[in-house]
């Protein structure tokens, strides 16, 4: 994915609104024993905030309900809950793979009673994957998208915003791969005929490099004045 390019904020929640949610078609964690392949197949899609909130809500609903009067804190309380929000997020998430307008499974209280807990947890897994795939953190990038986010960093590089799109991962990957590339360049710099090496300085800020003045080039040995010090 390339740098973002600034959006005005009158046709940001256009594109939002206009924009069909993304989601990725993926096979249900079971094994059809007459044919050896998955029994379907059904649609993840990204969820928002309001998803997200719902499926809290009725998980904590649904927890109060079984363990009256448990405390939040309890141990009982805290499984009981993460596996009913798990139920409620994949019922809001996994859409019909014809029609993701469409859910693919009838209720939570269906999935609860007809899919079993591996089942729930590999599925749970899978999503986890596709919403990190389909979301706007970048986890990886080509050799050409390092390339053109180098760029973006040299010619802002006080523009941090579009690198919370990053991935920790995708950040030390493009780290490395600007570390690479300044190596390389110093390797250049230092071949024979060269004045000096080039400096992290000067990968950084390419214009103070070009017709760099004679004043500003670092000295070498021989400009060190001959003879004891008076």
């Amino acid at each position: 994915m390339m740098p973002p390019e600034n959006i005005p904020a009158s046709e940001l929640w256009l594109n939002l609104s206009s924009a069909a949610r993304p989601f990725q078609i993926v096979p249900f964690p079971r094994i059809s024993p007459d044919t050896g392949k998955p029994v379907g197949h059904v649609a993840v899609r990204a969820l928002t905030t309001s998803e997200y909130m719902l499926a809290k809500i009725a998980a904590d609903k649904l927890t109060r309900e079984a363990m009256p009067g448990a405390p939040n804190g309890g141990s009982g309380y805290a499984l009981t809950f993460e596996d009913a929000v798990t139920v409620e997020l994949l019922w809001r998430s996994c859409r019909d793979a014809t029609d993701p307008e469409k859910s693919a499974f009838p209720s939570p209280q269906a999935m609860r009673e007809r899919i079993t807990s591996q089942e729930i947890g590999t599925l749970f897994e899978t999503a986890t994957r596709v919403w990190q795939e389909i979301g706007p953190l970048i986890p990886s990038l080509s050799t050409e998208e390092y390339e053109s986010w180098i760029e973006r960093l040299i010619k802002g590089g006080e523009e941090a915003d579009p690198f919370d799109w990053v991935s920790r991962a995708g950040l030390r990957a493009l780290l490395t791969c600007s570390i690479e590339r300044l190596k390389k360049l110093q390797t250049e710099g230092s071949s024979p005929g060269s004045q000096h090496g080039v400096t992290g300085l000067d990968l950084m800020t390419p214009h103070l490099h070009e017709n760099r003045p004679s004043e500003l080039a670092p000295r070498s040995w021989s400009d060190e004045p001959s003879g004891e010090p008076s």
